[in-house]
């Protein structure tokens, strides 16, 4: 019995805190934001969006600057009733970006980058203001925009200055692309220590391209003492996580018999695998063992269908056989 009044004691207490926070948040009233955002955040983490969008659109009124750019995310992926709503979520990042939120400023880039929006602006003002307010994401995307001349000049040098904050602020990307440019030597000169030192930092923090990128160092010997084992274990982490190109590696070392012992039917599945995460090279080489029939009976016709599919993925020598 004493159990049970324990726990209507602890129904109660929560309840009436319930009823507190919510009386805490006031329309109108500016010192109450804080109350209203985080009242806000406990509805949103449990997918409650009507009432977050409720809590989130008081905040915002009274200019709190996260809760505008929430309110964009709710409507930008139809949160409510499954219903997107572009110009409205436009319209709240655009507040919450002028209130110096950098997802805020994020969000309204990419809504003008990917066409979802109309705007006279550019997505790179909307990234670097991002990154201005200290939001890696944004480093990142300005800097991807300025290293490909996405409406915009070529600027690696500058590219490699806004991957170098984007992973100062430790957004797992940026880090992977500032190794990418050391490995390449794009922007600064090839360096491949420094691009081993910073795809190690983005593999640790989730960033599977980076693991795959990494085991290709190791694989080759490139800046460290070549090490296979640890190059399929990288590539491996990657592919376990749908990149193709990792896939796609690990299929020709069991196919050539380097570092591992040869197996082509573990190739086999490998290169199937690469394909299914859309690798064209992936799909060139299962075409080449339907082609050939090894590990597989030859059928000729799904060779061209693989060699059609890798030719869609960008591989022009599958579009020419």
């Amino acid at each position: 019995m004493k159990h049970f009044k324990l726990i209507a004691l602890i129904i109660i207490y929560v309840m009436m805190n319930f009823r507190i926070q919510a009386e805490d948040c006031i329309p109108g009233k500016e010192e109450t934001k804080e109350a209203c955002y985080k009242f806000a955040e406990e509805f949103f983490n449990k997918k409650d969006f009507e009432n977050a969008k409720k809590y989130y659109e008081i905040a915002c009124s009274l200019n709190h600057n996260i809760s505008c750019g929430n309110l964009g995310i709710i409507y930008q992926y139809g949160e409510i009733d499954q219903k997107i709503n572009y110009p409205l979520a436009k319209s709240y990042y655009e507040k919450g970006c002028n209130l110096k939120d950098g997802l805020s400023c994020n969000n309204y880039g990419f809504l003008i980058e990917k066409g979802l929006i109309q705007s006279s602006s550019n997505a790179l003002d909307f990234y670097r203001l991002a990154c201005d307010y200290d939001f890696g994401m944004g480093c990142n995307n300005a800097g991807i925009l300025l290293l490909n001349g996405v409406n915009t000049t070529k600027d690696p040098s500058k590219a490699l200055q806004y991957f170098e904050k984007s992973c100062q602020l430790k957004f797992p990307k940026g880090c992977g692309n500032l190794g990418y440019m050391y490995e390449k030597g794009v922007g600064v000169k090839q360096n491949y220590e420094d691009a081993i030192k910073y795809y190690a930092i983005a593999c640790q923090n989730g960033d599977v391209w980076s693991c795959g990128n990494l085991g290709y160092l190791y694989e080759f010997g490139l800046g460290i003492e070549q090490n296979l084992d640890i190059a399929i274990r990288l590539y491996n982490i990657a592919c376990n996580q749908q990149d193709g190109w990792s896939c796609n590696n690990i299929g020709y070392l069991f196919d050539t018999g380097k570092g591992v012992q040869q197996d082509t039917k573990t190739a086999f599945e490998y290169y199937q695998l690469a394909c299914s995460y859309k690798d064209a090279l992936g799909c060139s080489n299962v075409a080449k063992f339907y082609q050939q029939g090894i590990a597989v009976g030859k059928d000729l016709q799904k060779a061209q269908e693989y060699l059609k599919l890798s030719c869609q993925l960008g591989n022009e020598k599958a579009c020419n056989k």
